[in-house]
């Protein structure tokens, strides 16, 4: 880690795999087999590269990530994949982005993209399922919820673009 915090240059998956090192010392089992929700992505996801916004995709409110992604998940699923995972700007975040056909990061609320992200890209039919029996946004740490996604079989919530 940098003298100011930062993580430059150490990616969101070598953070993962350092956060769940020390985790599994302190927890090994946890739910379904996973020690926490840093072990769950670490294990179902992987890295993404980043692309450009496109233009006709209007910036999301900052700290909004899980409701603006979804929202334009649900709206044109043909265009777009949601994904939620770790993302890295200055620190490694919990966080939600889209995905174009190719698998490419497009970032709706940072202004700036961040410069690596690691996570898992959901089916709209899994997405809208859970929206709708749950009260907020964000799919993988919902501790109100008892986590349903690292309880259910992965073919419910991954989507083929993961194969990529």
């Amino acid at each position: 880690m940098n003298v100011d915090g930062s993580v430059r240059g150490d990616s969101c998956k070598q953070f993962l795999e350092k956060v769940v090192a020390v985790e599994r010392t302190i927890q090994r089992h946890g739910i379904n087999g996973y020690c926490s929700v840093e072990d769950f992505v670490l294990r179902n996801g992987k890295a993404w590269p980043v692309s450009q916004r496109p233009v006709c995709l209007k910036i999301g409110p900052l700290g909004e990530c899980f409701r603006t992604s979804a929202s334009y998940a649900l709206r044109w699923p043909d265009l777009y994949i949601y994904c939620e995972g770790f993302a890295c700007g200055s620190l490694p975040v919990m966080h939600a982005w889209l995905l174009d056909d190719q698998g490419r990061v497009i970032e709706t609320t940072w202004r700036d993209r961040g410069v690596d992200y690691f996570g898992i890209a959901l089916r709209p039919e899994y997405l809208e399922e859970r929206l709708c029996e749950q009260k907020s946004y964000g799919l993988i740490d919902q501790p109100t919820e008892r986590w349903p996604m690292l309880r259910a079989r992965p073919e419910a919530w991954r989507h083929q673009i993961m194969e990529l």
